[in-house]
């Protein structure tokens, strides 16, 4: 009876303490707009945001910062965040605990032209137009083959022989690799894992379509941020990649 009474009173003990330590820390949600932002090159530098909006229900947007030189997608980056005591928020960006549209694909197999031969015919988003670098393409058949093609390439030739393709039992792995040119900070993904240990029968298919229809501006230039420390300077300011974060109020 005794030993019921002192771990009943030690259980509201460490909730007393859980609910005043939770009472002590102030509300961070709220939109928090980039102090030195606002300027017409904004757009143009490697700190193109204009805005952070931590919502109530613990997800995030960052927002870019407006402009009418390029064409770009409104956010940079969301997902999850959540304040770790008084002086720290964390930033978890979707990526990393769920599935992304953008690496969705659809994918046809035919059977057509030369039976010695596969093909591989990829097919992208309009985006990559005029929007979207050129990526080059990684693909790999069976890891023990070691036989692997590098190409920008969008329509595939192999000799099934060559790349020892010979028999039902294959599997596809599909990467895209960004080559960084150009700028001196890049905050995206530069490669995305497309197929991974895809089968294929090469004796009843032979022409592999595969479409991405949602690898799209956004997606690429979608920035990663896997455990991102913010700190709480006061109620209205945070600290954030070297920038102060002012609360809108």
């Amino acid at each position: 009876m005794i030993n019921i009474f002192k771990h009943s009173i030690s259980t509201i003990l460490v909730i007393t303490s859980l609910f005043f330590s939770a009472q002590n820390q102030n509300d961070m949600s709220g939109s928090y707009f980039l102090k030195k932002g606002g300027k017409l090159y904004q757009a143009l530098s490697d700190v193109n945001y204009q805005k952070i909006i931590l919502n109530k229900d613990n997800t995030y947007i960052l927002y870019h910062a407006p402009t009418d030189f390029f064409e770009q997608c409104n956010y940079a980056s969301k997902g999850s965040w959540k304040q770790i005591g008084k002086e720290v928020i964390d930033l978890t960006s979707e990526n990393f605990y769920t599935k992304q549209e953008g690496y969705k694909y659809e994918i046809k197999q035919e059977k057509k032209l030369s039976k010695d031969s596969v093909y591989i015919n990829m097919e992208l988003h309009s985006d990559f137009e005029n929007r979207i670098p050129t990526p080059e393409f990684s693909i790999l058949f069976n890891y023990n083959t070691r036989k692997l093609i590098e190409t920008i390439n969008k329509n595939i030739k192999i000799s099934k022989k060559e790349y020892s393709l010979l028999n039902m039992q294959n599997k596809i792995n599909i990467d895209l690799y960004f080559r960084a040119y150009g700028k001196m900070l890049y905050t995206n993904r530069l490669v995305y894992s497309i197929l991974k240990d895809f089968p294929i029968d090469t004796e009843k298919y032979n022409y592999f379509t595969i479409k991405l229809p949602y690898f799209d501006q956004c997606f690429y230039g979608f920035e990663p941020y896997n455990h991102s420390y913010m700190y709480i300077k006061d109620e209205n300011t945070l600290i954030w990649q070297g920038q102060e974060w002012i609360k809108e109020k």
